[in-house]
């Protein structure tokens, strides 16, 4: 159930703000983990640099290796917040405090649409591993040319496929986190609802918008969860901590610079199609009233995202079923 900040023990505004630290401490915390991001980004970064000049990958490699661009955008978002610390205020430091409170208060949320959703994708990666990725992908991913010659199913097996382990793995961590968040605050029918919508639309948009290539991943479905929080944030503004919204629009923009970076790997249509999907249904699901409980769901939609988690797992179990029948 959605719960209020004083619901939920945060402390509201009008009431004696005492910090969990000095301004001081937080400043000092924020650089060193600044400087530690900065600094192991860096590590990575020179790493593939020296495999560059000793000839072991080639420079348009580098675009396409996933811990690369993960080194480079540690090393942005570092730095940045190493200067981001510099001018911090005991408004920031507030502000903080409530959202390590907030973020206290939901680690014990249910996870029960969120965790069925994971279990569905391990299903397939399990499978995956056991029949060859890129047997596997050729097999239910997003081969456009195989859409376009009536393959339409491929727009949602796609979504339950990744490409290795490094990607899964990421994208469960996504998943439970992104996830945690909307069953906390909003009524979990909404999770399987937001991901099948955005996942379709972000296979539609790289089908699109990139027709030359092979895409898989449940990305699209997880920037979905992003745009739809967006709009919660936003329209829940009062309900929730001051950074929330803030937080959300942070991780669209370095998810987008992110993209930029890893053009070469990482689908941006599909980014782009599943994230607008989200901020779509976010906008048709939760009330624009500020006063609106948005963990109060109508049956029908109750009853549509048990619909739309049946068809997720079902999606999943074609994938299996296609895969092994290769």
């Amino acid at each position: 159930m959605y719960q209020t900040l004083a619901q939920q023990g945060i402390a509201p505004a009008e009431e004696q703000y005492q910090p969990d630290t000095s301004l001081e401490e937080y400043q000092q915390e924020r650089r060193r983990e600044a400087f530690d991001n900065t600094l192991w980004g860096a590590a990575l970064v020179l790493l593939h640099i020296l495999l560059v000049v000793f000839d072991v990958i080639h420079v348009s490699d580098l675009f396409r290796s996933l811990l690369f661009i993960i080194g480079v955008a540690s090393v942005g978002h570092g730095t940045w917040e190493l200067l981001q610390s510099k001018s911090l205020t005991a408004e920031d430091l507030e502000r903080h405090d409530e959202a390590k409170r907030f973020a206290k208060s939901i680690e014990n949320t249910k996870l029960t649409y969120s965790k069925a959703i994971l279990a569905c994708l391990i299903l397939v990666a399990i499978i995956q591993f056991l029949t060859g990725d890129k047997e596997s992908i050729q097999a239910a991913g997003l081969v456009k040319s195989a859409v376009w010659k009536g393959e339409v199913w491929r727009l949602f097996t796609c979504a339950t496929l990744h490409v290795n382990f490094m990607h899964i793995w990421m994208n469960s961590l996504a998943l439970i986190g992104f996830g945690r968040l909307i069953e906390a605050v909003s009524s979990r029918a909404y999770l399987p609802i937001v991901f099948l919508v955005s996942a379709f639309s972000g296979s539609v948009f790289s089908l699109l918008l990139l027709p030359n290539t092979t895409s898989v991943g449940a990305s699209g479905g997880l920037m979905g969860l992003v745009g739809f929080l967006a709009v919660l944030g936003y329209r829940q503004k009062e309900n929730l901590p001051p950074g929330f919204f803030k937080s959300i629009v942070i991780n669209i923009c370095f998810i987008g610079a992110l993209g930029l970076v890893g053009f070469a790997i990482i689908d941006n249509a599909a980014h782009l199609g599943g994230l607008l999907a989200g901020a779509g249904c976010g906008a048709v699901l939760i009330n624009k009233r500020a006063e609106a409980n948005p963990s109060e769901a109508s049956r029908f939609t109750v009853g549509l995202g048990s619909v739309s988690l049946a068809l997720i797992a079902a999606i999943s179990l074609l994938s299996i079923v296609t895969l092994m029948s290769q």
